[in-house]
């Protein structure tokens, strides 16, 4: 929907509506998206050159989020959030006459924008199916989606192998620290990483990171693709992660296994 505002004159001009236009059919995070607005006026039918564009971006409130483009027809916007937003620009003419041109548009989550969004210290829960167990959550997570963190038992029993990342093998234990496993620490190719997004939501797969033990001694650690990552989403105000897992190849009928509902960490 475009809608126009024309401003009073002094002397006859004739302003065409403007057309703001954009290239791209879907919109993304962090993509560089190209505005570009189609304008026309005259007076007795002599081309008038438009005096300046004034290119702003508000939200669903009205509030402007964006508002430092270039002073030209055309620029370049890179969205930061997921949204609803209104682009619009004024353009002047004749030194005191204006017209302002609107688009709605829909921005939606990349796998770029998701993966970016993972990154910080997290806390909150982890559920396993039919709540057969819950874990309290510390978790950090860098730019790359490399993880680690630890996991506090609950309830129920914390079996090694039905941990909150597991490998069905007795003997080898995750990089969380659960009562059953001692305190492996950091496997550095443990990694959560983002494949495709769907609906504001991301989904892809984790390298679990896993240390085998032999009486108390390390032996190794590696990591393995243990888990699919379902219906992962971010939101702000406040800052909250949360996502499922389900077992691959297995988790091909979306159903969750583990349960994780995280808000960021206020702890310095």
């Amino acid at each position: 929907m475009i809608l126009v505002a024309l401003a009073s004159c002094e002397k006859a001009i004739d302003i065409t509506p403007p057309t703001i236009l954009i290239a791209q059919t879907s919109l993304t995070v962090s993509d560089s998206i190209k505005l570009r607005v189609e304008e026309y006026a005259n007076i007795d039918g002599k081309r008038v050159s438009a005096d300046y564009f004034h290119w702003f971006i508000e939200d669903t409130d009205g509030a402007v989020v964006v508002d430092d483009f270039d002073d030209a027809a055309e620029v370049y916007w890179v969205p930061q959030q997921a949204g609803y937003y209104i682009v619009k620009v004024k353009i002047g003419y004749n030194n005191n006459k204006s017209i302002t041109a609107l688009k709605e548009v829909n921005v939606y989550e990349s796998v770029v924008s998701l993966q970016a969004q993972m990154a910080g210290h997290w806390v909150g829960t982890g559920t396993r199916w039919y709540d057969l167990g819950k874990w309290g959550i510390d978790l950090y997570i860098d730019n790359n989606g490399h993880y680690y963190g630890t996991a506090d038992f609950y309830s129920f029993d914390p079996y090694c192998e039905r941990g909150v990342f597991h490998t069905e093998r007795l003997d080898y234990c995750t990089n969380w620290t659960l009562d059953s496993c001692g305190v492996p620490g950091e496997v550095g190719c443990a990694r959560l990483i983002i494949t495709e997004t769907s609906n504001n939501q991301g989904s892809g797969h984790a390298l679990t990171g896993s240390i085998l033990f032999n009486n108390g001694e390390l032996v190794n650690t590696d990591c393995n693709e243990i888990w699919k990552i379902l219906n992962l989403r971010v939101s702000h105000d406040p800052d909250s992660l949360c996502f499922e897992f389900n077992y691959l190849p297995e988790g091909n009928n979306n159903d969750w296994i583990m349960k994780f509902e995280l808000v960021m960490s206020m702890a310095k």
